[in-house]
């Protein structure tokens, strides 16, 4: 097919205007896709974290009201009672009993590893450990003077501490006053901070997701931030009442990779629709112009004086009618010639009509055939 034959210029126009058409379609529906699932991806994962947040709220609300339960037991009151007026026997019962009440209050309750009550000066006067809960040796942040600048109705909480060999943990501590205001001590709840944490590991939105929480500094101090895509997506929600966030990121490409497989079977769709349709129109319109290439072919035996040649240009009314007029016009050239054997011996010449006579008669025929004016 050459470049610049009539089917050339048929078939490009067509072909290049449907693949265009297609490929404009496919572009403009995937990028619509593409937002929407996006869109759709940056609510789940906003949602996600304001879940999370409010299960963070709720879990450190019950740590709250452990602790304010927890300080109010007469048992303190009592001890100390006892130790200021030095009953050193009766103060020693009153803490035995606060010990053990403590190791059922850590039982009984479930979210700490330990509990503690510290003097006036910071001495450690009794400390109860959860069975199996963080090590002796885990070092708690210096919480005393800010517990103790708190004032009788006041708490102090810490921030996550990470221990070696042991769960993550926050501290939760309440000054003690005397019913006249004068400061005692400070009683305090090392709280455990694993199921937080197993939340957040379990907290995925995709294949490749993952949330953690972060304090006030941008530090993750629960769960792990691990390298993320260019294309990720993340939602953060501040904790209230606390210096630390929640967020949740999530990976575009978790949730993007079905459309790109779409995208892939579109183009190759594309191509093979392009090659098909192609062949078929070009196939179409090869069987449409065969007639004008059999025209044009009996136009060149004409010239070359072949006046016998019969046109055949196929079944179309139109082109049958200009065959019909092709054929009339060599038989009209060639009667001038032939007119002795013709007609007979005998039989007189008709005088030639001439060129001008022969082709309007063929302009005539091929008028009538085209109903043309």
């Amino acid at each position: 097919m050459r470049r610049h034959s009539l089917t050339w210029k048929l078939i490009l126009p067509v072909i290049t205007a449907s693949v265009l058409g297609i490929l404009l379609s496919g572009y403009f529906a995937h990028s619509v896709a593409k937002r929407e699932i996006l869109k759709g991806v940056n609510r789940e994962i906003n949602l996600t974290a304001r879940e999370m947040v409010a299960q963070v709220t709720a879990f450190f609300g019950r740590r709250t009201a452990d602790l304010d339960s927890f300080a109010e037991v007469p048992l303190i009151q009592d001890y100390f009672n006892n130790r200021d007026f030095g009953l050193g026997e009766e103060a020693g019962a009153y803490l035995a009993g606060f010990k053990k009440f403590s190791s059922v209050f850590l039982v009984r309750t479930g979210g700490h590893l330990a509990a503690g009550l510290l003097d006036r000066d910071g001495t450690e006067l009794c400390r109860v450990e959860k069975e199996g809960g963080a090590p002796r040796g885990a070092a708690l942040p210096p919480f005393f003077a800010q517990a103790g600048a708190a004032g009788p109705a006041g708490r102090y909480v810490s921030g996550v501490v990470p221990a070696a060999g042991g769960p993550p943990f926050m501290v939760y501590a309440r000054p003690v006053h005397s019913p006249a205001g004068e400061f005692r001590g400070v009683v305090y709840l090392q709280t455990d901070l694993t199921s937080l944490a197993e939340k957040l590991d379990r907290l995925k939105v995709g294949g490749g997701g993952f949330s953690f929480v972060s304090d006030e500094n941008g530090k993750v101090v629960l769960g792990a931030r691990r390298p993320a895509g260019v294309s990720a997506l993340e939602a953060g929600r501040d904790i209230p009442g606390t210096g630390l966030s929640v967020s949740v990121v999530a990976e575009a490409s978790d949730f993007l990779k079905p459309l790109a497989q779409i995208r892939a079977a579109t183009f190759g769709f594309v191509v093979f629709f392009g090659f098909s349709a192609g062949l078929f129109i070009y196939r179409r319109i090869r069987s449409s112009l065969a007639p004008i290439n059999a025209l044009i072919n009996a136009a060149g035996r004409f010239s070359k004086g072949e006046l016998d040649y019969k046109v055949e240009a196929g079944n179309s009314i139109e082109f049958a009618a200009l065959a019909k007029a092709f054929n009339e016009m060599a038989v009209s050239i060639k009667s001038p010639t032939n007119c002795g054997t013709a007609y007979g011996s005998s039989a007189p010449c008709r005088r030639w009509a001439g060129p001008s006579s022969r082709s309007s008669t063929w302009r005539r025929s091929a008028a009538s055939a085209w109903k043309l004016p």
